[in-house]
Formats: structure tokens, sequence, C-alpha cells
């Protein structure tokens, strides 16, 4: 018996155009991410996982930013300028730039700390992190202390914050308040 090549080739045409169709819609759920535990997470561990995705830039962040909070400022300040230098969308570049603001200043370099905050709020006008920064800046270094009250009392109205950072930022503010 001899079988059309045209039958024979449109035959399977359908069945691999059925098998695409269901082994598509199979597979098109969406599988939540496992979350990770960062603090169950070592510095090394994390360098390491930087070291192979490099433009990760959250993960690098958050390094980063564990460096700050244990006074580590030349390891932190290497990824920050990572990010600054390697960020596409802006997505964190406000952040860093906040926080080799704030490195500065806590380093007496108070020039410095604001032209870098000045330009992540510039970069981000929204950005928390900056603008609590500089509030915190003008105030303690009464350069303006209108300006810091105004700043650190329409950052402590964002829903963004968590209750002990709008505990530090209203301490500020009764602190400079008059």
């Amino acid at each position: 018996m001899k079988v059309n090549a045209w039958i024979s080739a449109m035959f399977i045409s359908i069945i691999i155009c059925a098998l695409l169709f269901f082994g598509i819609v199979n597979n098109s759920e969406t599988i939540d991410p496992t979350p990770i535990d960062l603090d169950s997470v070592t510095n090394e561990q994390m360098e390491e996982v930087v070291k192979k995705n490099p433009d990760v830039l959250g993960m690098r962040l958050s390094l980063a930013n564990r460096y700050l909070s244990e006074g580590n400022f030349p390891s932190a300040l290497t990824h920050y300028v990572y990010i600054v230098s390697h960020d596409p969308t802006g997505e964190f570049k406000p952040t860093a730039l906040s926080q080799i603001g704030w490195m500065s200043y806590e380093s007496g370099e108070t020039t410095v700390a604001l032209d870098y905050i000045n330009e992540a709020i510039r970069l981000n006008p929204s950005n928390i992190l900056g603008n609590t920064y500089l509030g915190i800046i003008l105030l303690e270094l009464n350069l303006d202390i209108e300006k810091g009250l105004s700043i650190l009392k329409e950052v402590l109205i964002s829903t963004e914050l968590n209750s002990a950072e709008k505990e530090v930022i209203s301490q500020y503010i009764d602190r400079y308040e008059k």
C-alpha cells in the first residue's frame, strides 16, 4: 500500500502542532521562586555568587549593604562603585550613590557626601534613602535646619518605611524642631 507523501506530511504536522500546543500549555504555569534567607548566607558565599554572576546587582547591593552595616567601607565601596557603573536600568544606582554618600559623610567628607546624595536624588527624586541622608546631614551639620526638617517630614509619610525607620526619623525631627 502506497501512502501519499502530502497526507503523511500533513498528519505529522498536525501531531507536532498538537504536541507543541499541549506542551506549551502545560509549561506555562509560573513557579514561585524559593525565597532565600540572606541571614543564613555568609559574606564569602555571597562573594562567590557575585563573582560568578557579576551583574546580579540585587545580590551585590545586599552584600554591599551588609559590609556597610559591619563598618567595612572598602568592601562596601567596591560593590557600590560597580553597581553605579554597571546598572543599565538605573534601578540600583540611586541607592548605591546614596550609600557612597553616607560613607563619605561618615568619613568626614561632607562636600563629597552631598554631591553623591544629591546625584542620587536627581536620578530618583523619591529616593527615600537619599532624602533621609540629606535631611540628617543638613540637620546634624546645621547647614539648613528648616530644609532638613522639611525633607525628613516628607520622608516620614512614605509607606516604604518600617516602624523602626519611622521612629529614627521621628527622633531626628523631634530633636531639631523648635
